[in-house]
């Protein structure tokens, strides 16, 4: 079987490198993958000899025996032989075309290779060469392929941080001001002091290792406490945004709207944006771009919002999808200017409509999604990472992913249950600035039930292969 993976779903949603490419002994001809504009075939020349490695594309994930197709030629019509070379070591060589060899990846590391394929004729010889990633089959659940860019992601749990207990959520977005802000629920903040707030609001001072919470309490919009709750909260030209929803349970599916702060969380104002029941849409989050979104890739703000599929409670929703949406940075206030993601086109572009309705998702997962979700771009790696819950809520299913773009393709960086400290978190982010600049070390807050019923930190290393 060929261990070059695309994507596809196999059984019970974990992800069958088989879904999509096969290979049998048959004489049945196999055609290469179509062209990726973004990982053109490497392909050398020199006048006499052309040589270019045709399939699989540059840093495709390699799993089991590996078809790995060459072409060549020699201006003079001379036929070239080829050979194939893994890390400098020769793996076979034809005389003539097809030039389709086959390389065993479970006899390699786990890990990058460099695929060398040399043409040679009339005493003359061109290499061309690129680089795979072996990853075992083990490595492959979930509704994604696994990552070829992040081997794993470790948490050192004696870093762990524990405050605010009886408050959840927690939220998080970087200011101008170099402090973060964060929106939590049902609690009394970090002092633990005064009266229960059904949603209230902090500031984060310091490093990861050394912070400091100040409380800003209720958000008093027009007099009044905002009761209800939030996982979304952007810093953007120094003023705070936040995705509200009005209560807790089934409740916070009702409706999702956005509130602006002009005085860091201290008051909130109602707008006139909201996404009612009738769109399925809850829990819309921003995407971390950076202190005060100055990383951001383009001119629009990007936004994530899981479709709901059971607003019955706070469930994991099956089966999983999650919508994209985009707004220009000026026209956060006006409705008509939102536009969502209606998938793809034939160059692999995104496509985007001004309807709800019309929107396709971005991510999907049988297993399910939860009931709210995280998405950061990471500047160092450059990529962003989504965080998600799957199969049950309140139980430390995580699901991490990643991409180089908000549409994905995306990739699996983690999929499992936690135990210990983490067993009843349900939401999870990574601070942009607690990250480090080569995007290798992070802190992640995350929230639950129980003991996690709190603001809970934890540093984190990406291992990249």
């Amino acid at each position: 079987m060929t261990g070059i993976v695309t994507s596809g779903l196999g059984c019970e949603g974990e992800f069958d490198p088989n879904a999509f490419t096969s290979h049998s002994s048959s004489s049945e001809p196999r055609l290469p993958p179509p062209p990726n504009p973004n990982n053109p075939p490497p392909t050398q020349q020199n006048g006499q000899l052309a040589v270019s490695i045709t399939s699989p594309p540059p840093m495709s994930r390699a799993t089991d025996s590996v078809e790995i197709m060459i072409d060549a030629k020699e201006s003079k019509g001379a036929t070239p032989v080829v050979e194939l070379l893994v890390d400098g070591k020769t793996i076979g060589e034809l005389p003539s075309p097809p030039y389709e060899f086959h390389w065993d990846s479970n006899q390699s590391s786990e890990g990058r290779h460099q695929i060398t394929a040399r043409a040679k004729a009339n005493g003359q010889h061109l290499d061309v060469s690129m680089e795979v990633v072996a990853i075992p089959r083990s490595r492959y659940k979930g509704p994604y392929p696994p990552s070829t860019l992040v081997k794993a992601m470790s948490l050192d749990w004696s870093s762990h941080k524990r405050k605010a207990d009886g408050a959840d959520n927690f939220p998080v977005t970087w200011c101008e001001d170099d402090h973060q802000y964060t929106a939590w629920g049902d609690g009394y903040g970090f002092a633990r002091t005064g009266p229960k707030y059904s949603l209230g609001f902090s500031r984060i001072e310091g490093g990861a290792d050394s912070y400091y919470a100040q409380d800003i309490v209720g958000g008093n919009a027009g007099g009044t406490d905002l009761v209800g709750k939030s996982y979304g909260i952007l810093c953007l030209n120094g003023i705070l945004y936040m995705w509200y929803n009005p209560g807790s349970g089934a409740d916070g599916y009702k409706e999702q709207r956005l509130y602006t702060s002009t005085n860091k969380a201290r008051s909130w104002s109602r707008r006139s944006v909201n996404f009612p029941r009738s769109d399925n849409l809850v829990n819309l989050t921003f995407v971390q771009f950076g202190r005060n979104y100055g990383g951001a890739r383009d001119n629009f703000v990007y936004i994530y919002a899981n479709h709901i599929k059971d607003s019955s409670g706070l469930k994991v929703q099956k089966p999983g999808e999650i919508a994209l949406i985009r707004v220009p940075k000026d026209k956060l206030e006006d409705r008509s200017a939102y536009q969502f993601f209606s998938g793809l086109d034939g160059k692999g572009a995104p496509q985007w409509a001004s309807q709800a309705n019309s929107r396709q998702p971005v991510f999907r997962d049988p297993n399910g999604v939860g009931w709210n979700t995280s998405v950061t771009f990471n500047a160092g790696i450059k990529r962003y990472i989504l965080m998600t819950e799957h199969n049950t809520t309140f139980k430390g299913y995580l699901g991490v992913f990643e991409s180089p773009e908000p549409w994905g393709p995306w990739s699996m960086i983690e999929y499992k249950q936690y135990g210990g400290i983490p067993n009843t978190a349900f939401f999870w982010n990574i601070s942009n600035k607690w990250t480090s600049s080569d995007g290798s070390s992070f802190t992640m807050i995350f929230t639950g039930i129980g003991a996690n019923d709190s603001w809970n930190t934890v540093n984190g290393v990406f291992t990249l292969y």
